[in-house]
């Protein structure tokens, strides 16, 4: 393994390199009323690192004002940092030029003869790493949100979908009741929602062995499922009826056929893919048309260990858990990250997906959002309850 001070910098190498993926004004845009502007990713992932490292750890103020109230969320909402927002070359200087004293900061203070707590085993270092990945996913979100917008007022399919596909979850893969050792436990800097590691116990079940496809899913459409009441839950068909959704976040129906929007342009529905662009609403309502249901993220888990699990992190898993405190859960480094959202609203999600950079792709890890949300590339794995 590299020197996670090289991983960082390579963090930050591809952070950039998304934001330059489109043109100038556009990285300045809000493209989803979900998504911050590509620009203020950059800004935040900084000042979150020159946070904690040089004024946490390295008791400077480095920070001014203004920075501190356009790049902190909880200072200003999505719907303002699009206009707050510098330009870009004023931006990139400053995002350049702090990112640059820090690395002379983590150089000095890693090596310090007296080593702050958080410095021990590398473990700020890979929190921050871990910070620019998260950010680097959600602006891979971004780019593909501004991509639906460009491509959705005049789409150019090439090819339609072929016929609907026959069932291809392949084998059921059972998990057999017992305790099973979850969480982390040799990650040099978990999130505090992925500890203590502990065993366990979890029934029976069996779980799909692959991921629901685009080909099994549009079975569903075909069949009416959007307007089969019986397979929704009271707040899922609430929420169907209210959005008039009848198809995934970026599959758009033309004379020709089915086809799918994304940064790679307008192509036909590939039917063995893995599903994504559905929320949790419409996973848990597949999953009953099938006769089946979701997965507890502690059976995802428990399987995902064992192996048993083929074409994890293609896309995320919606499971059937709200995100919840393990027994024994601590806060750490900070309360703001996972303890606000225990608030029951919002579901787990596992296993990553092509978005994903590295530093995030473990089987402990913990992803988590309301039960609405469609643009973050996740799909769904079938499990079912042992005859």
């Amino acid at each position: 393994m590299s020197d996670p001070l090289e991983q960082l910098q390579d963090c930050q190498r591809q952070l950039l390199a998304a934001c330059l993926a489109c043109p100038e004004p556009d990285r300045q845009r809000q493209w989803h009323d979900d998504l911050s502007p590509l620009g203020w990713h950059l800004g935040h992932a900084a000042c979150v690192e020159t946070l904690w490292l040089r004024e946490h750890v390295g008791g400077q103020r480095v920070l001014d004002a203004e920075a501190r109230r356009h790049f902190f969320p909880e200072n200003l909402g999505k719907t303002y940092r699009s206009r707050m927002l510098p330009p870009w070359a004023a931006l990139s200087a400053w995002v350049t030029a702090l990112q640059a004293a820090n690395l002379q900061a983590w150089r000095t203070l890693r090596t310090a003869s007296h080593l702050h707590p958080l410095l021990a085993g590398d473990y700020l270092l890979h929190f921050i790493i871990q910070h620019y990945a998260q950010h680097l996913e959600t602006v891979r979100l971004v780019l593909e949100a501004r991509a639906l917008t460009v491509q959705q007022a005049r789409p150019a399919p090439r090819r339609p979908a072929g016929p609907a596909q026959p069932a291809a979850t392949g084998r059921w893969r059972t998990v057999v009741a017992g305790d099973y050792l979850l969480g982390a436990t040799d990650h040099p800097a978990p999130y505090d929602n992925e500890l203590p590691a502990q065993r366990l116990a979890i029934d029976g079940c069996q779980l799909a062995e692959r991921p629901v496809t685009n080909g099994e899913y549009l079975r569903f459409i075909e069949d009416g499922g959007y307007a089969q009441r019986d397979c929704w839950s009271l707040a899922g068909w609430a929420w169907r009826c209210a959005q008039a959704v009848g198809a995934p976040w970026h599959w758009r129906r033309t004379s020709e056929g089915w086809v799918e929007l994304g940064t790679a342009g307008v192509g036909s529905l590939a039917p063995a893919a893995p599903l994504h662009g559905i929320c949790w609403y419409e996973a848990q309502a597949y999953a009953r048309w099938r006769g089946a249901r979701l997965p507890s993220a502690d059976e995802w888990e428990a399987a995902a260990g064992q192996g048993l699990l083929r074409e994890v992190g293609v896309v995320w898993e919606w499971c059937a858990s709200a995100f919840a405190p393990r027994p024994g859960f601590a806060a750490f480094p900070y309360r703001g990250y996972s303890t606000p959202w225990f608030d029951g609203a919002h579901r787990e999600l596992r296993g990553g997906s092509s978005a994903t950079p590295a530093p995030l792709r473990r089987t402990s890890f913990r992803n988590f959002y309301t039960s609405d949300k469609r643009h973050i590339r996740a799909g769904v794995r079938l499990a079912r309850d042992l005859a």
